[in-house]
């Protein structure tokens, strides 16, 4: 066996955390308390804000039921809003398909914007009806919604692909369901616009 000389025990002893002992070349910890470090920054004061939390501060939070319904109210309205203002975008690019390109180009386009708001306005409902049976929707509800409703988007585009055949104008069925794909923004418009 080798032995240590005594120099690089001494070297070592430096290195070793505050409270920690070392018998026989091999340090034996004592519980340290860690200084938190500081950091410089609007960073450093939003994490030394959140290391230093009570227990108050992380307790679930809990709604009274007025508050409860509330938040409800808020989402279906939101919810049922979504819904509309894809309706309403889908027949703003069927009729703009119409005037542009005609008749087969605004069927596709509505055929396009229904492909996805077909399940949008399944998912939608689906929420709603958890919402109002104050079921806990939790995020797997939430994963499992988005799945159905990619899922189902997938196979109506094969649906009206498959059928449509050389009826289908292409640009204006990517037009109408770009365009019910991004119905939000029509919310987003009118909200700026109150």
């Amino acid at each position: 066996m080798s032995h240590q000389p005594e120099v690089n025990r001494a070297e070592r002893a430096e290195h070793l955390p505050e409270g920690a002992e070392q018998q026989g070349g091999i340090s034996k910890d004592t519980p340290v308390v860690a200084k938190p470090q500081v950091a410089e920054g609007k960073a450093a004061s939003a994490m030394s804000e959140k290391s230093h939390a009570t227990p108050q501060d992380t307790r679930p939070l809990s709604l009274t039921p007025q508050e409860r319904a509330r938040m409800n109210a808020r989402a279906a309205k939101g919810l049922v809003n979504l819904v509309l203002a894809q309706s309403a975008m889908l027949l703003i690019a069927a009729l703009a398909s119409w005037l542009v390109a005609g008749g087969y180009a605004a069927l596709s386009a509505l055929a396009g914007g229904l492909i996805y708001l077909i399940p949008s306005s399944f998912a939608a409902l689906h929420m709603l009806v958890k919402i109002y049976s104050q079921a806990n929707a939790g995020a797997l509800t939430f994963f499992w919604t988005q799945a159905l409703k990619i899922g189902g988007t997938l196979a109506l585009l094969a649906l009206v692909v498959r059928f449509a055949g050389t009826y289908l104008v292409w640009p204006a069925l990517l037009v109408g369901l770009v365009v019910v794909l991004k119905g939000y923004v029509l919310l987003l418009v009118l909200n700026k616009l109150r």
